[in-house]
């Protein structure tokens, strides 16, 4: 399967596969926080991967607290 991506989603792409926040990528980036919010969304419905987040995090809130302190 083949995605096409254009510069900005390439590198957004990376700088999340290294951890880094969203504060630090717009800073990186020269753009604001919430445009690396938006264009974050965007990508990973691209991806077609925003489905398996949101599972992902429905998943951790089911989890009991004891379990993550």
């Amino acid at each position: 399967m083949q995605y096409d991506l254009d510069g900005f989603e390439i590198k957004l792409l990376q700088y999340i596969s290294e951890g880094k926040t969203n504060a630090v990528i717009a800073k990186k980036m020269k753009t604001t926080v919430e445009e690396i919010e938006d264009r974050t969304k965007d990508l990973y419905q691209k991806l077609d991967i925003a489905e398996h987040i949101r599972e992902d995090e429905a998943l951790l809130k089911s989890q009991p607290d004891y379990l993550y302190n």
